[in-house]
Formats: C-alpha cells, sequence, structure tokens
C-alpha cells in the first residue's frame, strides 16, 4: 500500500467503481439497493497526525510508505484535510520552528477539528 493519492477530478468515477466493487463482494447475496452517498471531494478529515522531519535547517511534516520509515515523503499540501486545518497547519510549523526546543524534540504533530452542534 502506497501514500494515499487524492483525485478529485476523479471523484465521481472513484466513487462509481467502489460501489460496483461492493456489489461484486456482495453479489451472492440478496441485497436490496444501496444507497450511495457523497462525501466532500476534498478537505473532509477532521484528524490527522503527521511526523515532524529535520532536514538540516528544514523542518517539514512528512509521511511514510507503509514499512519505511527511512524515506520520508515531504506533505507541502495536503488536500485530504479539513480547510480549518489546512490554513493553520503550515504557519503552525513555522512557528514551532522559532522555538528551539520545540523544533528538536518534537516529531509528531496531531490536529483534531471538532465541530460542536
Amino acid at each position: 500500500m502506497s501514500l494515499p493519492q487524492v483525485e478529485p477530478d476523479r471523484y465521481n468515477e472513484l466513487l462509481a467503481e467502489k460501489h460496483q466493487q461492493v456489489l461484486a463482494l456482495f453479489s451472492d447475496f440478496d441485497l436490496p439497493a444501496i444507497d450511495v452517498f457523497e462525501s466532500p471531494k476534498e478537505h473532509y478529515r477532521m484528524r490527522c497526525e503527521f511526523r515532524t522531519w529535520h532536514d538540516g535547517d528544514d523542518l517539514n511534516y512528512v509521511m511514510f510508505e507503509p514499512g519505511d520509515n527511512r524515506n520520508p515523503v515531504k506533505i507541502s499540501y495536503c488536500p485530504m484535510v479539513s480547510s480549518t486545518i489546512h490554513e493553520m497547519m503550515f504557519d503552525f510549523l513555522a512557528q514551532i520552528a522559532k522555538v528551539h526546543e520545540l523544533r528538536y524534540r518534537l516529531f509528531q504533530v496531531d490536529f483534531s477539528e471538532h465541530t460542536i452542534w
């Protein structure tokens, strides 16, 4: 499994493929029609977690391919996370970089957006 690829321009096609896969998995059963509900095409995750990675004077968010924790993939744009998180996460990283203790001792950042109804 590789890092997720977000392809909002292919959303309808990918959703239709997933629907067909589910129908195929349950083809042995007499199921009623399955209702399909669309999600937002981008900015749909309200929680996320990133490693921070120090490369010389650079500080970045990174992810790794499963099973490979030696080759970081730099994250400079993340269309999966909510707009609120995305709007602040890189500014937050820039602020962390200014504080020596945080910059060199912080190895992971978790973001969570709580909505109160």
